[in-house]
């Protein structure tokens, strides 16, 4: 992560506290933000949930805060975190 310029990672689901992606996402997010390197999460529109949506517990799944990301990319432009 460090010699990256960029870090982009996939969305499942975008709420608006974060972004549901599969294990590894966060340790990710973790490494870029100590680096110093900006992460971006990458998804449909489609993917973001309504606002009182929390996502369900699971062992392939985690939750990354979106204070770990630049911003989201989606096919409208980039989101704010």
């Amino acid at each position: 992560v460090s010699r990256a310029q960029v870090v982009l990672a996939g969305a499942d689901a975008i709420s608006r506290d974060g972004v549901l992606n599969k294990v590894g996402t966060w340790t990710l997010a973790v490494c870029a933000r100590d680096a110093g390197v900006p992460m971006y999460a990458l998804a449909a529109s489609v993917k973001i949930a309504p606002a009182k949506w929390r996502p369900a517990e699971s062992a392939l799944f985690e939750f990354t805060p979106l204070e770990l990301f630049r911003g989201v990319l989606t096919e409208d432009g980039m989101l704010p975190p």
